[in-house]
């Protein structure tokens, strides 16, 4: 990292021939330096944050770990469903406020049912808003240091840190809330980050965010219904056979055995009183 020293002069002098001695540092983390150099703050970092993202306590453990996927959770029926997390005690939300905010795109689309009809008319009978979708494109630096204490942690780079930070937010699924000027969303989650990586963003990030809102629900895993009858299991069922009517034997020339072979026995039906997702291996035995 450069850095410009100037020598005592006024403008004047500086303007009528004075020099510029400019001295080279090699080595070091250039971040490190300039921070513990300089104390310098923007102003308006000494104000609320106009736009942030909020963790919600109960995942803040989720990016300590970053690129790491949370393990599925299955009933008892296999199905795949959401874990339930549970806020550690005396945890807090985190907040995680971005160097600059250069653009912020709201798409807020409604969606009207179509029914075609004759003569090529299209009625609408109701309308519905979409899932609301934020893009965000944002600047970090390592020159700076962050805007609160123990915001992206993780990495000595705090450009990297903050990469990872959305990463990690992105695979484990964490419904954050987005605070804009114009209006607060939430659930979001992160769909996608693009970071720019060029010769200017050495010691930066540059990059583009997008968030979507989205309602997610897990599948219960009890049974639940208004009757009293168990859903598990049924009472078997009953045959009730009868013979074959001799006009249709006769007609298909069917011989003794072939009609033996027509009439069942009274008993059980296999399988019958089961679900039909379940394996009773009796399949073979219905068909014979």
């Amino acid at each position: 990292m450069g850095g410009i020293s100037l020598p005592a002069l006024n403008a004047a002098s500086i303007i009528g021939g004075g020099s510029l001695v400019v001295f080279a540092q090699q080595g070091g983390n250039s971040a490190d330096q300039i921070g513990s150099a300089s104390s310098y703050r923007p102003p308006q970092w000494s104000s609320p944050a106009m736009t942030m993202l909020t963790i919600p306590a109960q995942y803040v453990q989720s990016i300590q770990a970053p690129q790491q996927v949370a393990a599925p959770v299955y009933n008892a029926q296999g199905s795949q469903i959401s874990a339930q997390v549970t806020a550690p005690p005396n945890a807090v939300p985190t907040y995680l406020v971005f160097d600059g905010v250069m653009h912020i795109s709201h798409s807020q689309q409604m969606v009207a049912t179509e029914h075609p009809v004759q003569n090529s008319a299209n009625l609408s009978d109701h309308i519905r808003a979409s899932q609301a979708i934020v893009s965000m494109d944002v600047l970090m630096t390592d020159v700076l240091p962050a805007y609160a204490s123990g915001m992206w942690s993780g990495n000595a780079s705090k450009s990297v840190a903050c990469f990872q930070t959305l990463d990690s937010l992105r695979l484990n699924r964490i419904p954050l809330t987005v605070t804009t000027r114009l209006k607060t969303y939430y659930p979001m989650f992160i769909m996608n980050v693009t970071p720019d990586e060029t010769v200017k963003t050495r010691y930066g990030f540059r990059g583009r965010i997008e968030f979507k809102q989205l309602n997610l629900f897990s599948v219960a895993s009890q049974n639940v219904s208004s009757r009293s009858q168990s859903l598990d299991s049924n009472t078997i069922g009953q045959t009730n056979p009868t013979p074959v009517p001799a006009g249709i034997t006769a007609q298909n020339g069917l011989t003794a055995s072939e009609q033996n072979f027509l009439m069942q026995s009274q008993g059980d039906i296999a399988g019958s009183g089961d679900w039909s997702s379940n394996n009773t291996g009796q399949l073979p035995l219905a068909v014979q």
